[in-house]
C-alpha cells in the first residue's frame, strides 16, 4: 500500500483508529501471554524444588528412623546374648 505521507500512513483511509486498536491489543494480548509463560515457569519451578526438598526430608527422617531402629535392635541382641 503507498501512502503520500506519515499522516496519511496514520489515519490508514480512516480506518486508522480501527487498525492501530486492532495491532496495539494484538500486541497486548502477546505481551500477557508471555508473561504469564514466564510467571508460570517460575511457579513451576518453586514447586519443583519445594517438593524436592521435601523428599530429601523425607527419606532422610527415613534414614535416621532405620539407624535408630536398628541400633535400638543390635542393643537388644547384645542384651540377650550377655544374659
Amino acid at each position: 500500500m503507498h501512502f503520500e505521507d506519515m499522516n496519511a500512513f496514520w489515519h490508514m483511509g480512516g480506518y486508522g483508529t480501527y487498525v492501530w486498536l486492532s495491532f496495539g491489543m494484538g500486541a497486548l494480548s502477546v505481551a500477557v501471554l508471555w508473561l504469564d509463560g514466564i510467571f508460570a515457569k517460575r511457579k513451576l519451578f518453586r514447586q519443583i524444588l519445594s517438593e524436592q526438598a521435601r523428599q530429601i526430608r523425607i527419606s532422610s527422617a527415613a534414614a535416621k528412623q532405620n539407624t535408630a531402629a536398628s541400633q535400638k535392635a543390635a542393643e537388644q541382641k547384645t542384651q540377650v546374648v550377655n544374659k
